[in-house]
């Protein structure tokens, strides 16, 4: 061992593991490797020492004096686990030191004093009046505590302790009088009640860090918020062990303290939600330095709760994250107000999705200064109040990009903005600098409110993207939009589902479009063009040589329709996305497309699904591909091309290489049989859903997708539409408008 590598450690190394490591170990067991640990620990003189008053314990004073001197312990624990014996221990006590000259703990800093009887407890203190004590922690076994604090007042007069932990022993302050500017920074007791809490921060104003059994207060006693004494202390932190209070007297605890930065409450039970109404009073916000806010409850290891408002406040003063999740939590207006005041000192979390919360205008108003990227509001209850207080907030913001105000068919017509939200949006957009997402779907906006917004997408230098479906804009409305298209040069996408969006509207949208160069993706599912409106857009493809993604899902095409796009697919050298989901567009339509792809580049991904294309119409695509060589996705799902169809296709996938995707599946017609070996002919045939444009048709329980939709169509426009996740369901309102 001579040679071992520990000659090469440095000593201090050694002594810093020490730090961790119990005092038995290091003396008896790490001391006996070799010499040189042996060395190491002979000069080793920070310990940390547990023993026992009780003279059957291994660990006895005497004990451990036969290993170590006096002056290398800075940490001295004594337990008196017997002490349900109280007079047997009387000579152990006044001996405890006998073996230790009690002078030479020279080095004691910390003593700590577990189940001591007050005769112990001073006798102990007497005995180590000499050390150099900076922390003092008692536990006692006496139940009345008068002569427990005279014992105490003489320690406070001896050292000038930095520390002092007295658990579960109540606070008297009719005995507490401590020194004048007194040094104390950590205090630990029992029970407090509120006009002792007042005493203790009168009479240490150095102290910083306070933590109480239990807190009580006199709902009597308690002052004013507003006259609450002004208290001038230094205190940064309170934890209260076994929390009861009741929430609204939480402020009146926090209200003198001015510095606070840290609150931590542990509970036997449960906390209420409310309680976060109070967790920063009034004298907090504006501090510059964000407080922390910690909330436990005691199983059998104490662990932070996941109760929404606590883990809205720590994320929000988490200066790591940068996106935080509190959607569907019920947040609300009040606790909405202390998550804005959380986001002031924030300078790390860029997104924040508080989706489905309840959120009203007066919470709209505290966040409209959040100094966020992404902010999702949708589905709250904000209406044209709210997003007033957003909008001006808009004018000057730079560093919002995505704003998400959308709400649901279910919403009460109040909670949306309405003609005049948008108004104000509107005006907001002209001056807005940073805004590229914004997304107002289903929120009543009718052609009054359009023409709001697209007076401010006139001017709009930013705004890249338009979520606007919904909406029951009509012909008029869509007019305003298209006359600003022609003007706007930044806007990229623009959503127009479920509009009422007829033929004249078409005609307008093709206008713009023979003059905008910079729309890409255009969405007009489920509005009412028909063939006459298709021929506008028709006319408008073979110009535009910007758009690749148009969405005419649900719209009344028919063969003719089909034909228009079929001429406009052999001259546009841009689209490469068309879904014509959910049309009549039939056997004679795709024959139409078909032709067009033997000669179109540019097209990837053609949705046909629901057009009532049967076996000839699947030939006529089957011909199709053995040509084509630019398609990759082939959407066929929810016709009647049957067994003989579907081997069609499979048969023309041998002469396609550029095809990925053949959805055709699931079909009216074919057996499951003839699914199972088309399948296992060629992995590129599947039978998943779509997901092409921003909606989806859900699958109707009750009958045709077209009979389905012309249901919605009356109830376009109308408040009497209530939505669930997985179905629409048209509903009639009852006489006092409750749904």
């Amino acid at each position: 061992m001579e040679n071992s590598p520990l000659i090469t450690i440095p000593p201090e190394l050694i002594h810093h593991i020490f730090d961790y490591c119990d005092f038995r170990t290091i003396l008896l067991n790490v001391r006996r490797v070799c010499k040189i640990l042996y060395a190491m620990v002979d000069s080793y003189d920070r310990f940390a020492v547990t023993v026992s008053l009780y003279a059957n314990s291994t660990c006895t004073m005497k004990s451990v004096s036969q290993n170590l001197q006096s002056e290398k312990i800075i940490s001295l624990t004594v337990c008196d686990y017997k002490s349900y014996n109280h007079s047997s221990h009387d000579i152990g006590t006044k001996s405890i030191f006998s073996s230790f000259n009690s002078t030479q703990f020279t080095r004691l800093r910390s003593l700590n004093l577990k189940n001591m009887w007050d005769n112990h407890l001073e006798c102990l203190l007497q005995s180590l009046s000499d050390a150099p004590l900076i922390s003092l922690s008692i536990t006692t076994c006496e139940k009345n505590y008068d002569v427990t604090w005279l014992i105490f007042l003489q320690a406070i007069t001896r050292w000038n302790l930095q520390k002092l932990y007295m658990s579960f022993i109540d606070y008297l302050e009719e005995h507490a009088s401590w020194p004048e500017q007194y040094s104390l920074e950590h205090l630990t007791i029992g029970r407090c009640a509120y006009n002792k809490y007042l005493h203790i921060l009168h009479q240490l104003p150095k102290l910083r860090t306070l933590v109480m059994q239990n807190f009580m207060i006199n709902e009597k006693k308690i002052p004013v918020t507003s006259c609450a004494p002004t208290i001038h202390s230094s205190l940064e932190s309170i934890t209260i062990e076994c929390y009861s209070l009741a929430s609204e007297h939480l402020e009146s605890l926090l209200s003198p303290i001015h510095s606070l930065y840290h609150l931590k409450l542990i509970s036997t039970f449960e906390l209420s939600n409310e309680i976060w109404l109070y967790t920063v009073p009034n004298v907090m916000i504006g501090q510059k330095t964000p407080p922390r806010f910690e909330i436990s409850s005691i199983d059998v290891i104490p662990r932070l709760t996941e109760r929404p408002p606590n883990k809205m406040i720590r994320g929000v003063l988490d200066q790591t994250l940068t996106t935080l999740d509190l959607s569907q939590e019920d947040i609300g207006d009040a606790h909405t107000q202390y998550l804005a005041i959380g986001l002031r000192n924030n300078t790390t979390l860029t997104t924040m999705n508080l989706s489905r919360n309840q959120i009203m205008y007066v919470g709209a108003q505290h966040l409209a200064d959040a100094t966020l990227a992404i902010l999702d509001l949708s589905c709250n209850q904000i209406g044209a109040v709210g997003v007033q207080h957003l909008s001006e907030a808009l004018r000057t913001n730079n560093s919002l990009t995505v704003l998400d105000l959308g709400s649901t068919w279910l919403r009460n017509k109040n909670d949306k903005i309405g003609d005049i939200g948008a108004q104000y949006l509107g005006s907001a957009l002209q001056d807005n600098k940073t805004l590229t997402v914004l997304n107002i779907d289903y929120n009543g906006i009718k052609s009054t409110g359009a023409q709001h917004l697209a007076a401010g997408l006139r001017h709009n230098m930013a705004l890249t993207e338009l979520n606007f479906d919904g909406n029951p804009i009509g012909d008029v409305g869509i007019q305003y939009f298209a006359d600003a298209l022609m003007a706007n040069k930044t806007l990229t996408t623009f959503s127009l589902y479920w509009n009422d969006i007829g033929k004249a509207g078409a005609q307008y949208l093709a206008v713009a479009l023979k003059n905008n160069t910079t729309l890409t993706t255009l969405n007009l599912e489920s509005n009412s063009i028909g063939d006459s409106g298709v021929k506008y857009l028709a006319d408008a493809l073979c110009n535009n040589m910007t758009l690749t993604t148009l969405n005419l899902s649900n719209n009344k095409i028919e063969r003719t329709g089909a034909q228009y796009l079929a001429d406009a697919l052999i001259k546009n050298a841009t689209l490469t996305i068309l879904d014509l989901d959910t049309n009549e567009i039939m056997a004679g339509g795709a024959k139409y497309i078909t032709d067009a792809l033997r000669d179109n580049t540019t097209l990837t991904t053609l949705n046909m699904s629901n057009n009532s294309i049967d076996a000839n119409g699947a030939q006529h695509f089957a011909d199709a591909l053995r040509k084509n060589t630019t398609l990759t996705t082939l959407i066929l799902e929810s016709n009647e091309i049957e067994d003989i169809g579907a081997k069609r296709l499979a048969n023309a996938l041998r002469y396609n290489t550029t095809v990925e995707t053949l959805k055709i599946f699931p079909l009216d017609g074919i057996s499951s049989d003839a699914e199972k070996e088309l399948k296992g002919q060629d992995n590129r045939i599947k039978s998943n859903n779509p997901i092409l444009g921003s909606h989806r048709i859900p699958s109707d329980p009750i009958g045709s997708n077209t009979e389905f939709y012309r249901i919605l169509q009356e109830f376009n426009g109308s408040d009497e539409i209530l939505v669930t996740e997985s179905h629409w369901i048209p509903t009639v309102s009852d006489p006092t408008g409750s749904h």
